[in-house]
């Protein structure tokens, strides 16, 4: 028999089953979503589980047996780094001890503990408390401290005896102390550059302020010794021998364990080194705009190249194995396998074997950014500079794939998005277009359009300088070549800060701000595809307003949606604590203009928004979107933060969302990630009528993903959702229980193919009982469905779970309690040139439930090939048990996933006779572990080694946790 244990990551449907209007799902993190709270402290310590990767990551160690730990500098809520290995992320450096601490761009590996390089800072809140051995946990006022600190192996802080970390922390190795400054130009200008590990477990510390390498004792933190040098060191690696390498804070000179100077050929500057000791080379990560790993030999001398930049070749920024793009380190293990980390505003961590295929990857994409579809392919979806392909019939959080990065920094310098991170995709005409915004007051607005002889690149064409403290002008890139060149820029006479700008579908621009709003046209596109904008025009406040905040405009409608203040409603004074006066959020009221350009327009609706905040603790709505035929705000709570959706009818302006449902991340109202941005959620309807509504997610380096259709009437899916192939083999069985509120079931089905699973087809849609037989299925295949409970004004609830079955392939096959002769449901068998067999002799009619696979082979070589669809993503323990008799039948058992393993074993002679009496199963034999990145088929293959029949009594699949 086979079975499977599967051990799956699902949203959690009992937080919103009486409500399944929407999903939650998420974009950009490969590690499974974190529940947490935006909060630091020890108090909120306890309530966070940390499980997503990091935003960014600045320093990368890779030890022999293949573990990983990566640091960087800065983490929206305290993940500044961790440790990783096989792609799972096995734990997170426990770093919120107190406020004003964090990372550095250095972190090392021992056999017991990780070093990362550390900063602390005297914080208000902590001064005069405590940590667990008694000592004050922040430094005295005004001072800041650099050094190392040291982690286990699971992440928690490891003290050490004797050094008490300037008095204050006993797990932190202070090198360097001074006054206290900017947190942010503190850690980046920390003096601790480098640390490696050798194989006596000591640690060398590269001291860039100081000019030397420190050594001293991993275990108890001892100095063992001093080098002073007459260079600042940056990077250090050990060989296999115990020699140092050195690379100059430059990054451009590099010395080897003789002393012997390496000058980096072409310009090249090191982003990180390491010691391959599969190649006894040592490896440098290149920087910009090499976007390589180097190969030097032990002498310095150059042994060659790896992998390519990821913006070179025919489609530059597509993805790919061994195509980087600005690395930040780089590691190797003992089997030979590259460890690279990179840093494309986001991180990722990758592994490629020798070959050059990629083995795994870990990323955490976004930070302070925005997605939005392509609004003629929902499928395409775009960040600043991730091109993101989203297929919708996958779980939550598996989705979504990279395509490419479509921003080049040093071909296109002057792409906008390089600092200002928020936008929208826009398509006008043929052009699609992603534009720029900052976080809080724009500062300046760009707009950059997809190449297609660029590749995945978009380049820039325009930008509207928007900053008080400059002059305002507006570029745009008259010669077509991406580049601001002489005579491209023209004043822009606004006479207003402008708070909030945006692109419509028509090409215009519309911005707006406490002294007024403005309008500027396109009024063509040239032949190279760039925008040529007319001047300004000023949009007097329409009534009641007084102040607008935001400007919606609905180009195919002559809509437009307005927010801000009234009379009624006023604007608080400037500087006020009240969170109405910030720059980033709405004003109290929201109203719709019909026939915006029109001498007839007129004011169809107005309301005040539901969350109207009076303090610094109140909720508050943060910003809105507009799609299809409703409008959509987005909030939270500043002091108690607890981010929120609500839906309104574009037609009536009356909501679709209530207090008891608000569309919420997970179902939860305590994920504490804020809205943070001036525009903070992106929404798209669908053909179907389902919306996309996109939320930027800063705390755990994603993007959420809601699916919402209007309507509070949908019912939640149906339980006990059953599927069983029929008793005649020939059809298969559906049941469920009764959903509350459900007039009838929608029945969905796919069917798996020669290149995987088809696409979901609706067979029935509208089915009032609570069961129904499937005759529709061809004989010998497999067939998943999911239910959908349908209302009586037919709106649709939520997908059930996924349920699989398989019919009959021909007469004489028969099917087990689990499946084809104990095969999962789903799974497909096919026999190539042997015979598939079952029982003690021929096919019989009445084969035992707890049927054993029996293969007959022809001649040697013959293989059965068992395929096993969809496995969910993660590792996979394979265990396998044999039926044994005397002889010598022998064959080879590949069980083969993104990452291959392959035993061989006796598995004995099937003798005559009753199975039971000459039969004895072996224990379980625990196969080497399979890796599926993502939900992908699993394919088993029993090869014979003679010609004689062999028995195979159990193969299970267990998660490797």
């Amino acid at each position: 028999m086979l079975a499977i244990a599967s051990a799956l990551l699902l949203v959690n449907t009992e937080a919103w089953a009486d409500w399944p209007a929407y999903s939650t799902s998420w974009i950009g993190n490969d590690l499974p979503y974190s529940d947490g709270l935006y909060a630091h402290g020890s108090s909120s310590q306890d309530r966070r589980e940390q499980g997503s990767f990091p935003q960014a990551v600045q320093g990368l160690a890779v030890r022999a047996d293949g573990l990983c730990a990566v640091s960087s500098r800065w983490g929206e809520v305290g993940i500044i780094g961790g440790l990783a290995r096989g792609g799972d992320w096995i734990a997170t450096f426990n770093t919120w001890g107190a406020r004003g601490d964090g990372s550095g761009a250095a972190v090392a590996l021992g056999s017991r503990f990780a070093y990362v390089a550390w900063h602390q800072s005297d914080y208000d809140g902590w001064r005069g408390r405590t940590n667990g051995n008694g000592l004050p946990i922040v430094p005295p006022t005004g001072r800041h401290y650099f050094g190392v600190r040291r982690f286990s192996l699971n992440g928690q802080v490891a003290p050490w005896i004797g050094v008490n970390g300037g008095g204050f922390d006993s797990a932190f190795l202070v090198i360097a102390e001074t006054e206290k400054r900017d947190a942010e130009n503190d850690s980046a200008a920390h003096p601790v550059r480098g640390l490696t590990v050798d194989g006596q477990d000591r640690l060398h510390i590269a001291d860039a302020e100081g000019k030397r390498i420190l050594t001293v004792d991993g275990l108890s933190m001892a100095v063992a010794g001093e080098r002073k040098l007459d260079f600042a060191p940056e990077f250090l690696a050990c060989d296999s021998r115990g020699g140092l390498w050195i690379a100059e804070a430059s990054g451009r000179h590099l010395f080897t364990p003789a002393g012997q100077r390496v000058v980096l050929p072409d310009g090249a500057r090191a982003a990180g080194m390491s010691w391959n000791p599969a190649r006894g080379e040592l490896f440098v990560a290149l920087g910009a705009p090499h976007h390589q790993v180097l190969r030097l030999r032990a002498d310095g001398t150059v042994a060659g190249r790896l992998g390519r930049s990821l913006f070179d070749g025919p489609v530059r920024g597509a993805e790919g194995p061994m195509r980087f793009a600005h690395l930040t380190g780089v590691g190797a293990d003992a089997a030979g396998r590259l460890y690279t980390t990179e840093e494309i505003h986001g991180a990722r961590l990758r592994c490629h074997d020798g070959t050059g295929r990629e083995r795994w990857a870990l990323r955490g994409l976004e930070f302070c950014d925005l997605a939005a579809p392509d609004p003629a392919d929902d499928h395409e979806v775009y960040t600043r500079d991730t091109h993101y392909r989203l297929d919708y019939s996958k779980p939550a959080g598996q989705q979504w794939s990279v395509v490419g990065n479509t921003l080049d920094a040093e071909r296109y310098p002057d792409d906008s998005r390089r600092w200002l991170t928020f936008g929208d995709t826009v398509r006008v005409g043929p052009q699609l277009l992603r534009t720029s915004h900052g976080m809080g007051p724009p500062g300046g607005f760009g707009i950059a359009r997809h190449r297609p002889d660029q590749g995945e690149l978009f380049v820039p064409v325009a930008h509207f300088e928007l900053d008080d403290r400059k002059p305002k002008t507006l570029w745009t890139d008259l010669d077509g070549d991406g580049q601001r060149g002489r005579d491209e820029t023209a004043p822009l006479p606004i006479g207003f800060s402008v708070w909030a700008a945006r692109l419509d579908s028509q090409g215009t621009v519309w911005l707006c701000g406490p002294g007024g709003a403005a309008r500027i046209p396109v009024t063509r596109w040239d032949e190279r595809g760039v925008p040529r904008f007319a001047a300004p025009e000023t949009v007097p406040f329409p009534e009641p307003f007084t102040f607008v905040n935001r400007l919606e405009y609905v180009a195919e409608w002559d809509v437009m949606v307005v927010n801000g203040f009234t009379a009624e409603h006023p604007r608080p004074p400037h500087g006020a604590r009240n969170t109405w006066g910030n720059h980033k959020n709405l004003g109290p009221v929201i109203a719709r203009y019909d026939d915006w350009s029109k001498p007839s327009r007129r004011l169809r609706w107005q309301f005040v928004t539901a969350s109207y905040a009076t303090d610094w603790n109140s909720e508050y709505t943060h910003s809105l979107a507009v799609a299809g035929e409703h409008l959509f705000t987005c909030g939270n709570g500043m002091g108690q933060a607890s981010p929120w959706i609500r839906a309104y009818d574009l037609a009536t302006g009356r909501e679709d969302t209530d207090d008891d449902r608000r569309i919420l991340p997970f179902g939860r109202k305590d994920y504490g990630i804020i809205f943070d941005a001036t525009y903070s959620i992106a929404a798209h309807r669908r053909s179907d009528g389902e919306y996309l509504i996109f939320a930027e997610e800063n705390g755990h380096a994603k993007q959420f993903l809601y699916r919402w259709r209007p309507g509070r009437t949908a019912p939640p899916a149906p339980r006990g959702f059953d599927v069983r192939t029929a008793a005649n083999g020939r059809s298969v069985r559906l049941s469920w229980k009764e959903a509350p509120g459900a007039a009838s079931y929608q029945i969905e089905r796919g069917l798996l193919g020669p290149d995987g699973w088809g696409p979901w087809t609706v067979v029935v849609a509208r089915n009032t009982a609570t069961g129904w037989d499937d005759v529709g299925v061809p004989p010998g295949s497999s067939a998943r469905y999911r239910l959908r409970a349908r209302a009586a004004d037919g709106s649709l609830g939520s997908e059930s779970v996924e349920r699989y079955a398989r019919t009959l392939a021909w007469e004489g096959e028969h099917l087990a309690a689990a499946g084809l002769l104990g095969v999962p449901p789903g799974a497909s068998v096919t026999a190539w040139r042997g015979h598939w067999l079952s029982g003690p002799g021929p096919l019989s009619d009445n084969p035992p439930n707890d049927e054993a696979l029996r293969f007959k082979p022809n001649a040697a070589g013959d293989t059965l090939t068992i395929t096993l669809p969809n496995i969910p993503a993660g590792q996979w323990r394979v265990l396998a048990q044999f039926a044994c008799a005397k002889g010598l039948g022998r064959c080879r058992l590949a069980v083969e996933g993104q990452d291959a393993s392959v035993i061989t074993e006796d598995l004995g002679v099937v003798v005559d006779g009753p199975y039971a009496s000459h039969l004895n199963a072996r224990p379980l034999r625990e196969l080497p572990v399979v890796t599926l990145r993502a939900a992908a088929p699993l394919v088993l293959r029993l090869t014979a080694l003679d010609a004689r029949p062999v028995v195979l009594d159990s193969v299970r699949l267990e998660p490797a946790l």
